[in-house]
């Protein structure tokens, strides 16, 4: 596969484009990026599991607002995964399992879908 042109990883710490320190996407680039948003959730490996479009939706969209600080697990367990408020990330690692399965499903449907997508969206461990 080809580098795409543009690599954009969602982490808790930085928005960045390859290994470069964190920036701010331009206009073109943050709508490439919520183009290809919508083109994953809308993929066959995504379309029928609600909670995790929302959170690769939440993942992406805090990321993008440079609001990546926001991405704890608390946060995300009530967001994504309409936990109470009484969740505790410690007694339910939901948030930790489905962090790991989106990564899975992303690397597949980059595999099985996007091998030519110019756009790259990876969620890091941690």
């Amino acid at each position: 596969m080809p580098y795409p042109a543009t690599r954009f990883v969602a982490e808790a710490r930085e928005v960045r484009r390859f290994r470069s320190p964190a920036f701010r996407l331009e206009q073109r680039q943050e709508a490439a990026v919520r183009m290809q948003l919508e083109k994953i959730l809308r993929s066959p490996l995504f379309c029928s599991s609600g909670p995790m479009q929302r959170f690769l939706a939440l993942v992406v969209t805090e990321s993008l607002a440079g609001r990546a600080e926001r991405l704890k697990e608390y946060t995300m367990g009530i967001e994504a995964f309409d936990r109470p408020e009484t969740f505790s990330p410690h007694e339910d690692p939901i948030v930790r399992v489905e962090a790991r399965r989106l990564r899975e499903k992303l690397t597949r449907y980059y595999q099985q879908y996007g091998r030519e997508d110019e756009v790259v969206i990876e969620v890091p461990r941690g």
